[in-house]
């Protein structure tokens, strides 16, 4: 899947958005395929046990939270030993009219240009 399709892809995700099925017609829009959705809202695939949170592993952590949380949520799942153990690439807070999202790479990159800066 190219760059242009997977704008089509989320364009389209936008223009017919649905709260419920979000975060999944999102996955799909990326590539992840609809055997791995299936079982993800099964709960096979789902690592977590808290409501309105999906731990995907190495894909997603995604959060259902109240908008003036939004930031603080990505801040602390970045810290998380849930999160990290699982080690997914994306962290994302919605309240569904704004989405707040980190590439766990970028954390990561971060994190080592500051521990080198100390040496």
């Amino acid at each position: 899947m190219n760059s242009s399709e997977i704008q089509n892809n989320v364009k389209k995700v936008i223009d017919e958005f649905d709260q419920e099925e979000f975060i999944y017609d999102l996955l799909l829009a990326y590539g992840i395929s609809k055997a791995s959705i299936k079982r993800l809202k099964l709960g096979d695939y789902n690592l977590s046990d808290d409501e309105g949170t999906i731990l995907f592993k190495k894909k997603i952590f995604f959060k259902k939270e109240r908008p003036y949380k939004l930031l603080q949520t990505i801040e602390s799942m970045s810290v998380k030993e849930e999160v990290r153990k699982h080690a997914p690439r994306f962290l994302m807070a919605t309240d569904y009219r704004t989405l707040v999202a980190k590439r766990k790479f970028a954390i990561l990159a971060n994190l080592r240009l500051i521990i080198s800066d100390l040496q």
